[in-house]
């Protein structure tokens, strides 16, 4: 895996979540003193599966394990598909993210894409999270054009 950074040079991979029984799992809750903030502002357009997108962000935790993560979701966000994360290098900047190479194109529903800062611990340790932001990827003649989802939405 490669990663992102404020400057938006490489694009983290996004990792499919596996459907299949797990025998553990990991606690993430959410922390409501964290101020992230998606700005609103698409970057990026994509044109279809393995093409990268931007999400500009602001307000992030940096110190220490840090990251900007996504979970991208079904039309609705009911189902979490794929989830990725990169190094939260500065406060504000951009992630940039490769869409996976498998990734069917929705010409209809298009997807959601949850946006948040997390802390990542060592296994056995709770995680913390902002609260998530999301935004609907749709496409059109072949783009895709991210626009933010004003609902307040939770992990």
């Amino acid at each position: 895996m490669t990663a992102g950074n404020s400057s938006g040079t490489a694009g983290a991979d996004l990792y499919a979540i596996s459907a299949g029984a797990q025998t553990e799992w990991k606690l993430t809750l959410k922390d409501d003193s964290r101020k992230f903030d998606y700005d609103g502002t698409p970057t990026a357009i994509y044109s279809g599966p393995g093409d990268e997108i931007g999400i500009p962000y602001l307000n992030a935790q940096t110190e220490g394990n840090e990251f900007i993560s996504v979970l991208l979701c079904d039309s609705e966000g009911k189902n979490a598909l794929y989830y990725g994360s990169v190094k939260a290098d500065s406060a504000s900047g951009t992630a940039v993210f490769r869409l996976p190479d498998d990734l069917p194109l929705q010409p209809t529903d298009g997807y959601l894409l949850r946006v948040f800062n997390e802390q990542k611990n060592e296994d056995k340790k709770t995680d913390y999270a902002s609260q998530c932001h999301s935004v609907k990827l749709n496409h059109t003649l072949r783009s895709v054009y991210m626009r933010l989802n004003f609902r307040n939405e939770s992990t």
